[in-house]
């Protein structure tokens, strides 16, 4: 451990020796596991920011102990070396440091409570990490988990407000399930702070990424899916045409049979009936644990109908709307137009001496300052992106590996009369 300690030190004083170093770690494997148990003492010897290779191969080799916690030693020092390391450094290994920032994390997770801790030690290793803002990494999927388990939902708003348009496993060491994890556990954090549009975006970027196989994490992600496609919009679109045929199958698993009635019965707005359907299947739900979005799907039917007939009367009396939307009676329909009026899903005036219920437009529709600003948000968004979509498409166009593509599939459809792929793209460079 001595000599390994050692050369840590002599490799790490100049750049130019950084991947001597890398290559003497990768290939230390033996010197690290007979030493687990020396390990974290020897990491917290050297310097965060001038040892920080060393410092991630060491922490792994100790993470691999039995029981690497005792006394919380290794989150509060993992935790400490992730918000001060060398993003220079660390950028030379990603795997091993990503590898490091997972079992920060289970450890973590094994305890909800202290869960909240390692949100801001992971989001500034994803810094360091990330070559921009737009990279999509493994630790996003860490931070959400975290910040889902301490209930810590708005400590997520850095990464969800933020469209991710980069991916690059070479610097980053992401891979599809992390995409997936991210699109999971993003679409759960965005629904906890009410952002159910968000929410279903993120959902259908993770049910429509290009798959082989439909996962575990996919099947996941399409149930809540359905849910919060019902809460927010009253109906389950089919999914896009491009979306995998592997995942396009789940609306017909067996697995997802309780979602599929649960939505039917929904769009019959029998209120009694996705009651019976929710009360059958109540232990599917309990065992994925989308109970409590199922109670959600059950309340947000009478607030549906309630916006219904704001459509067809200007009018109606509390018991006529108790009626309609399946409640018990005048004094839970004015308990819910309340909730909903505070939530401004609804706009209305309640007399109380009569008991009817007066439904008015939008006060502010689009004529506010704040209603202006998001609009051209958008607007801007909407051009960014554009843009990059632009960048994409045309550097495949100067790509030669994806002309030969095209070129070959347009050869076998004889629609280039039977000239050589190769031969046809190096015309396009001017080989």
């Amino acid at each position: 451990m001595e000599t390994l300690v050692n050369t840590i030190m002599a490799l790490s004083q100049a750049p130019d020796s950084l991947g001597q170093l890398v290559g003497y770690l990768k290939t230390a494997d033996s010197v690290l596991d007979n030493a687990q148990n020396n390990c974290l003492a020897a990491a917290q010897a050297l310097d965060f920011q001038q040892h920080s290779l060393g410092i991630v191969y060491l922490l792994n080799a100790h993470a691999k102990r039995p029981n690497p916690n005792v006394n919380g030693a290794f989150t509060e020092y993992t935790a400490q070396f992730l918000r001060s390391c060398s993003a220079q450094q660390i950028q030379h290994v990603p795997e091993a440091f990503v590898e490091l920032c997972h079992k920060f994390r289970e450890q973590l997770a094994a305890d909800p409570r202290a869960a909240r801790g390692g949100i801001a030690p992971l989001l500034a290793a994803l810094q360091r990490l990330a070559p921009s803002r737009e990279h999509l990494t493994p630790l996003h999927a860490d931070v959400l988990q975290l910040c889902l388990l301490s209930k810590v939902y708005n400590a997520a708003a850095p990464l969800l407000d933020l469209e991710l348009t980069e991916v690059d496993p070479g610097r980053t060491a992401v891979g599809a399930t992390d995409l997936l994890l991210y699109c999971y556990y993003g679409g759960m954090v965005a629904a906890g702070r009410k952002q159910l549009p968000r929410a279903l975006e993120l959902f259908l970027q993770g049910l429509t990424a290009p798959t082989m196989v439909c996962s575990a994490i996919t099947a996941a992600i399409y149930k809540k899916y359905v849910l919060l496609s019902l809460i927010h919009t009253g109906a389950v679109a089919p999914l896009p045409k491009f979306t995998s045929h592997k995942v396009r199958q789940l609306p017909d698993a067996p697995d997802s049979k309780p979602y599929a009635d649960l939505a039917a019965a929904y769009s019959s707005k029998s209120s009694d009936r996705l009651a019976r359907v929710a009360e059958q299947h109540l232990a599917a739900f309990n065992a994925d644990r989308n109970a409590g979005l199922v109670k959600q799907v059950l309340a947000s039917l009478p607030v549906r109908t309630i916006q219904r007939l704001t459509q067809t009367y200007l009018t109606l009396s509390l018991a006529d709307i108790a009626r309609a939307a399946g409640l018990a009676g005048p004094a839970e329909a004015e308990a819910v137009i309340l909730r909903m009026v505070a939530r401004r899903q609804v706009f209305a005036r309640i007399n109380d001496r009569d008991g009817m219920v007066t439904f008015m437009q939008d006060p502010q529709q689009y004529n506010s300052a704040a209603m202006a600003r998001k609009i051209d948000g958008a607007i801007k968004q909407c051009m960014s992106l554009s843009s990059q979509v632009q960048a994409v498409q045309d550097s495949l166009l100067l790509d030669k590996s994806y002309l030969n593509k095209v070129v070959m599939r347009e050869r076998g459809s004889g629609g280039l009369g039977g000239l050589g792929s190769a031969v046809d793209a190096d015309l396009v460079f001017g080989a």
